[in-house]
């Protein structure tokens, strides 16, 4: 048995130096066009990836402007039969060399494949970190038609120039884009993690602070929900108190929301003993729905045990409808207690017609029993009887707010009607601009 642990490993010993010599005969005339594009051939198809990645960081640390077109006829061969990260491997060192040449290259002699995309976002990605002026020129030259490509692009050319000292640039530049556009939202996002990244939470907040209050399309107020649900992420209580510094400025319209909803996804009751001793406003009202809602969603049992030992009150009339619309299906009768007990009056009258309507429909003698009893007004009683639409499950709960520029849907309405009890449905605020 010793004899053959000896010979396996002289053996290994051999083939290791015959590899080794290959690699470096391979190695050595790569400095040439044909050289680098026969030794990055064999490297791209090197079947161990660490091997793989080896040989490729060795080559590419060797390639210049003579041998860079055999590296670019090696990667053409290859494109369509490597996996990414050595696809970006290789484009990220051809945009070192020449971007604007390998950015028109792939754009316009590649056909539409995956590869294309990678490539070209990489590109973009390395260009825009030495040069994002010349970089957003080049973006904007892709033809539409591949809204795929487009927004991959877009994406990786926000989050090179993001790390540059000309991010506020960045901002500038995604703060141009459309208000309804779904990528002004992910470049937003991509923005605030870089500076979050980059500097803390102090560079956060320094960010949002930085956007002019003419920027386009209110977008200091996306600024300011963004920071504020990362900086509540990391530091609920540095959220609160940034908060408070601009409280009842058009751009914290709907942080309060944002930041009790994150809180309470760490300390849900820590979270409410802040919201509940902020001034009695909508955005109080519509932040307890809101956090109560998600914490009611992850956590139902914890939610209605706190919600039990709270002390009655209008403050928790959302939180109360929020609750009645979580025990319908299972327990409606119990649901018909808890939103007896809200006290704005009109608010208490659509959770009760809600929840009454949908029993009716589920067990109508059951909820016929129950009317006989309830002493409800007659249009009250009229409403739950009258069919309304197709059943359905109940909408979701815990719809996170997030940082768009307009309120949801119950953010004008009256204070019977708004919040997550029972009105629209209890929807946040979109990301950027869409209510």
């Amino acid at each position: 048995m010793r004899h053959w642990t000896v010979a396996l490993w002289v053996a290994g010993l051999v083939l290791a130096f015959v590899l080794g010599s290959t690699w470096k005969q391979l190695l050595s005339p790569g400095r040439s066009r044909s050289g680098m594009q026969r030794a990055l051939d064999v490297a791209l198809r090197e079947p161990d990836s660490r091997l793989r990645v080896e040989q490729l960081g060795q080559l590419l640390g060797i390639l210049t402007p003579e041998n860079l077109p055999g590296a670019i006829d090696a990667l053409e061969a290859n494109r369509d039969l490597i996996d990414e990260p050595e696809l970006r491997m290789v484009s990220s060192s051809w945009a070192r060399m020449d971007a604007p040449g390998a950015f028109a290259r792939v754009r316009d002699e590649w056909p539409q494949r995956a590869a294309r995309r990678i490539v070209l976002s990489e590109i973009t990605y390395d260009w825009a970190l030495r040069d994002p002026a010349s970089a957003v020129q080049a973006v904007s030259t892709i033809p539409d038609g591949d809204g795929a490509l487009q927004e991959m692009v877009e994406r990786k050319l926000v989050e090179g120039w993001a790390k540059t000292v000309e991010f506020r640039s960045a901002t500038d530049y995604v703060a141009s884009l459309p208000q309804q556009s779904a990528i002004r939202q992910g470049l937003t996002t991509v923005i605030a993690q870089e500076r979050l990244k980059a500097g803390g939470p102090q560079a956060l907040i320094d960010w949002a602070e930085s956007v002019r209050e003419d920027a386009p399309q209110n977008y200091r107020l996306v600024a300011f929900r963004k920071a504020s649900r990362m900086l509540a992420q990391v530091d609920p209580q540095a959220a609160a108190a940034w908060l408070e510094k601009h409280y009842g400025t058009p751009y914290t319209d709907g942080v309060t929301r944002i930041v009790a909803t994150q809180w309470a996804e760490s300390d849900p009751k820590a979270a409410f003993n802040w919201l509940l001793a902020r001034p009695d406003d909508d955005e109080r009202f519509q932040a307890v729905g809101f956090a109560f809602s998600d914490w009611l969603q992850r956590d139902p049992q914890k939610a209605g045990e706190w919600l039990r030992e709270s002390t009655p009150g209008p403050v928790l009339d959302p939180a109360l409808g929020a609750y009645a619309r979580n025990l319908r299906i299972k327990a409606p009768q119990e649901a018909l207690v808890w939103a007896q007990r809200i006290h704005d009056e009109k608010l208490r009258g659509e959770a009760i017609t809600e929840v009454g309507r949908d029993w009716y429909r589920r067990d109508p003698e059951a909820a016929r029993l129950w009317l006989a009893e309830a002493n409800l007004p007659a249009e009250m009683v009229t409403a739950i009887e009258t069919p309304r639409g197709p059943l359905r499950r109940p909408p979701g709960l815990g719809q996170t707010p997030s940082d768009g520029l307009e309120p949801g849907p119950n953010a004008r309405m009256p204070a019977s009607r708004r919040a997550a009890g029972f009105a629209g449905g209890g929807k946040g605020v979109p990301d950027a601009a869409e209510p």
